[in-house]
């Protein structure tokens, strides 16, 4: 689960990792719950000193 906020109606949602696309440069199109608008998500790759 990820913590996501709407940047249209500012209410926290948990997005399941199911939701994202399979790849970085993708992105898919996620409906708010609450206010009903459309917003293009997806995730980038971070990379980290260990």
């Amino acid at each position: 689960m990820l913590d996501f906020e709407c940047p249209h109606c500012h209410k926290e949602f948990e997005i399941e990792g199911d939701n994202l696309p399979d790849f970085a440069c993708d992105d898919v199109i996620w409906e708010c719950p609450e206010c009903d608008k459309e917003t293009k998500i997806g995730w980038y790759a971070v990379i980290e000193e260990r």
